[in-house]
């Protein structure tokens, strides 16, 4: 009888360090995502800056080279809270 109990009270702290352990992954998570979103906002304001204010040709150009820039940084942002979350 005292094995059953000692069982249960092992598997309860088990799941409740399971548990806790998930609840901060998914605030490690939530947290870099956020990081992520204001990012992607302030490059599409800053883009749409640029789009408005300068010349159709340094427009364009200069736009494609600023997406892929940024694509590539948050590429490389997004891998890095991959690897090391």
């Amino acid at each position: 009888m005292n094995d059953n109990n000692s069982y249960s009270s092992y598997f309860e702290n088990f799941f409740k360090d399971i548990y806790h352990y998930e609840l901060d992954r998914k605030d490690k998570i939530e947290k870099s995502l956020i990081h992520i979103i204001s990012i992607i906002i302030v490059i599409c304001g800053v883009s749409i800056y640029f789009f408005d204010n300068l010349p159709n040709f340094f427009s364009c150009f200069f736009a494609i080279m600023f997406f892929c820039i940024i694509f590539y940084v948050n590429l490389l942002h997004f891998c890095i809270n991959i690897l090391f979350y």
